[in-house]
């Protein structure tokens, strides 16, 4: 992980453009306050961009989505530490049509 966050690092000095993570919260296995606190650690200090994705569930998969609340007390727990942060939402959970869903159903 530092060795990828050193590399990030390195693209912000030489192309001054921040740099963007994806971050798929899983309820209960990474979603939590510490998680959170563990995140903006790594990020303090340098120009970037966390996108929280709630997990998509598929039938396949064990993995549960973390409740809206949830999501959005992670999401402001980065803010307020100053990790500039965006939550991207889903549509089409309830057709089993959301990104990552489709993909899992056969013909």
């Amino acid at each position: 992980m530092e060795a990828l966050l050193q590399e990030c690092r390195e693209y912000l000095l030489i192309t001054g453009r921040r740099v963007s993570f994806e971050y798929i919260l899983l309820a209960g296995l990474n979603d939590r306050p510490q998680h959170a606190e563990e995140l903006a650690r790594h990020l303090r200090g340098f120009q970037s961009h966390v996108n929280l994705i709630p997990y998509n569930p598929i039938a396949e998969v064990d993995y549960k989505r973390p409740r809206r609340e949830s999501v959005e007390a992670f999401a402001q727990r980065l803010r307020d530490r100053y990790i500039t942060t965006s939550v991207r939402y889903s549509r089409g959970l309830e057709a089993d049509a959301a990104c990552g869903q489709l993909r899992a159903r056969k013909a």
